[in-house]
């Protein structure tokens, strides 16, 4: 009888999944009302279908028996992942955009005296970063729209190196060192507060470059007195490891796209939102007044939102890209990152200000919880080994008795929860794709993470590797041997067991799933493996696409033809010149765009109309002009819609091997 109206209920429930599939495209994702209806669904889906699975498949098992400690074991890692979807739904019900609050001030602030805007101090904090990393930072700070005797900019050099000393003092800005690296960045961050003056502190790490409205738009906020400090989303002007190594470039938004373009304006709503370390800025003297940056936590800039929120004080998200760095080009530097973040996150658990801060109120201490790096490598890699478990030693994770009711309870669930985030972020999170390379950061977190909650401290602190420390391409040891060994067992499980001879399963009903589930896991390994063979960059510097004329001027008879061009770096240019036979590799030849006039180039490369033009750069003065010119706002190679098309176009080039499909995105 309990079983039957389970099943009535469920229908119901299967009704308004499918229903999921009609409609949830049409709602707006911003709407308050409709995130709450869609995201509470999804809440009562699921936590219905909990009890199905501990009424009916959990508790008939004999606790006391090996077996029955897989099933529990199961439950309890699937009741995790119910608990860490369930805070996410809640979490994201809510929604701010604070683009007003940034135009109203940004109004204000202009009509203010240039004597009586705030002072500003610019930090960029660096370690190792060379200059083909940090003069880029350096040169889009002195370019910030703000007077220039209210902003002062100080490197903040824990590498202790004499020719960027010399740089810095070439370029009239501060050069700060300290005589010890206690602390790493949090350290350096803490020795510098007390020795400048600034009302305002903007936060800029090496491999960034603010834009040049930067100040403008952000420092209306603190016409608030609560609030502390103002973060924007953290974009990038190259393609990260898994745009480069699956051939998407411009077809997929970088692995962060997700939590600033969707995450972070929720947490703004519930007044969770904190500071990420860089393309930020906060008050000064309330960060030395409460204690500057713990080293309670390597993620000390998360660490200090929630000190300051004890306080009364909030972090404010602007969601609106004001700057743009590197993001991590391979494997190895985004393993080191993760690791740090996920290290980072247990640590809040522990440190004297951390979660548990008993001034902090339930809720927010709920949405603080380190749940997605502890649970979520764990959840993964369960994901993966539970088919392997039931084909090679006939252990399902659950009883059934038959497939029809996994479908009918585990799918309502499934497709509710994915079509509801792929609704709140539109292909910031793609099945199957998304998950592959949450599998790849799973493999190498996880060891992090149980290392980590029994030992928080005491790990040296790793830098991500930037710029030319990052391009040593080949594949990941680690990612793609777990994946292949995976990849392999998966396989000869479905083989063996398709065999009656070798057949190991003894429990039908779960069968049909179980190799359902392989053939998932299989596209997802196939992913996987693909992300973790890593592909060459041959660029110097990144192109920025740019839709301008362009005038060519030859050395010689002083000839001139008008072409277009279509994208910029700071060594050259991709000219379109339609029939014109004019022009060869190797002559010389003088290019005016925009307000740069006559700028000396040779002639590189010639593709039919497709002239390759590089930069000579007699000056050294208007070169750093070009630099300031191309990153400080003006171009900007953001991810601006998703194509199925272009997606599944680009992923069968990568798949068949298409070399020119990455030359024309790579060529010098």
């Amino acid at each position: 009888m309990v079983l039957e109206s389970y099943i009535d209920l469920f229908q119901f429930f299967l009704i308004v999944t499918l229903g999921f599939l009609v409609f949830l495209p049409l709602l707006p994702n911003t709407s308050m009302l409709w995130r709450r209806v869609v995201l509470g669904t999804v809440i009562a889906i699921s936590s219905y279908y909990l009890g199905w699975r501990i009424i009916f498949t959990v508790l008939p098992v004999d606790s006391n028996s090996l077996y029955g400690f897989w099933v529990w074991f199961c439950f309890s890692i699937e009741f995790l992942g119910w608990i860490e979807n369930s805070i996410f739904m809640l979490l994201m019900s809510r929604y701010r955009d604070n683009k007003p609050i940034a135009d109203t001030g940004e109004e204000k602030l202009r009509q203010v005296k240039p004597e009586q805007l705030p002072l500003v101090d610019i930090y960029i904090p660096t370690y190792n970063e060379g200059l083909d990393v940090l003069e880029r930072t350096i040169l889009g700070a002195l370019y910030v729209d703000w007077p220039k005797d209210r902003v002062n900019i100080y490197v903040l050099d824990d590498g202790k190196r004499n020719w960027l000393k010399e740089y810095c003092e070439a370029k009239n800005i501060g050069y700060i060192t300290r005589p010890n690296n206690i602390g790493a960045k949090a350290g350096n961050i803490n020795h510098a507060l007390p020795l400048t003056n600034g009302d305002l502190v903007a936060f800029c790490d090496a491999d960034f470059v603010m834009h040049r409205n930067f100040l403008f738009r952000t420092i209306g906020f603190f016409f608030d007195p609560k609030v502390a400090i103002v973060q924007t989303p953290h974009t990038f002007f190259n393609h990260d490891f898994v745009q480069t190594n699956m051939g998407l470039y411009n077809h997929i938004p970088d692995d962060q796209r997700l939590f600033y373009d969707i995450i972070m304006p929720s947490r703004d709503a519930w007044d969770v939102a904190f500071f990420c370390g860089t393309a930020a800025i906060g008050r000064r003297k309330l960060m030395l007044h409460h204690g500057a940056l713990s080293f309670d936590s390597i993620t000390e800039d998360i660490l200090l939102s929630v000190k300051l929120l004890t306080k009364g004080y909030i972090t404010r998200y602007l969601n609106e890209p004001l700057s743009h760095g590197l993001a991590t080009e391979s494997i190895d530097a985004y393993a080191i990152q993760r690791q740090r973040w996920a290290r980072g996150g247990v640590q809040l658990l522990y440190a004297e200000h951390g979660i548990f801060n008993p001034k902090l109120s339930f809720l927010k201490k709920i949405f603080f919880l380190p749940l997605h790096w502890v649970i979520h490598p764990i959840i993964r890699l369960m994901i993966l080994i539970v088919p392997l478990m039931y084909f090679f030693f006939d252990a399902p994770p659950f009883i059934v008795g038959s497939y029809v009711d996994i479908i009918r309870y585990q799918l309502p669930v499934f497709a509710a929860s994915y079509l509801a985030t792929m609704w709140l972020g539109p292909w910031r999170w793609i099945p199957i794709f998304t998950t592959a390379y949450e599998n790849v950061a799973a493999i190498n977190m996880l060891p992090t993470v149980l290392h980590s909650l029994i030992h928080p401290y005491g790990t040296p602190f790793r830098v991500t590797p930037k710029g030319a420390a990052s391009k040593q391409r080949q594949y990941h040891p680690i990612s793609l041997h777990i994946t292949l060994t995976l990849l392999a067992l998966t396989i000869i499980g479905i083989i063996i067991n398709s065999l009656p001879q070798f057949q190991v399963v003894s429990q039908e009903g779960f069968f049909p799933v179980s190799v359902a589930w392989a053939f998932m896991n299989i596209a997802i390994f196939i992913f996987m493996a693909m992300m973790s063979i890593e592909r060459p960059r041959y660029r110097v510097e990144e192109r920025f696409d740019v839709n301008m004329p362009i005038n060519v001027r030859f050395d010689l008879e002083h000839k001139h033809i008008a072409g277009h061009m279509i994208d910029l770096s700071v060594t050259g240019t991709q000219v379109i010149i339609p029939n014109s036979e004019d022009l060869t590799t190797g002559d010389s030849v003088y290019v005016s765009f925009d307000h740069f006039k006559d700028y000396p180039s040779h002639v590189v490369n010639r593709i039919k109309d497709h002239i390759h033009v590089a930069f000579d750069h007699p000056d050294p003065d208007i070169r750093e002009n070009l630099i300031q010119h191309i990153y400080t706002g003006k171009y900007k190679n953001l991810w601006q819609t998703g194509s199925t098309d272009s997606f599944f176009s680009s992923i069968w080039k990568r798949i068949s091997g298409n070399h020119d499909h990455f030359k024309k995105h790579f060529k010098k």
